[in-house]
């Protein structure tokens, strides 16, 4: 079982084959198939390399959609100051295939 540090939508993931994953939005649509940016490998058995220059990680989107909706409300006391926005983050799930 070999595993991954990967990087995808700013943040670092560890996986492995057949994991799926949720991550923000990764650009390709549903049955695409990726190629992630890897920062090190490495298994049980002791062998670790670190570094993008031969590794590599095969994902594909198994499903876009967006999280529920967050509110963001700003409120002053007494000025009659008061705003609200609301946000939905565009999300990927991804299923890896293999690692290279």
């Amino acid at each position: 079982m070999k595993l991954a540090v990967i990087v995808a939508g700013g943040k670092q993931y560890i996986v492995r084959e057949g994991q799926y994953l949720t991550v923000e939005k990764v650009g390709a649509e549903e049955g695409a198939s990726v190629t992630l940016p890897v920062l090190a490998t490495f298994s049980p058995v002791g062998d670790f390399k670190l570094g993008t220059d031969k590794n590599s990680v095969s994902a594909t989107v198994t499903k876009n959609y967006r999280d529920k909706k967050v509110d963001i409300i700003k409120f002053k006391n007494k000025t009659r100051y008061a705003r609200k926005k609301s946000h939905r983050q565009p999300l990927s799930v991804i299923t890896i295939t293999s690692i290279n």
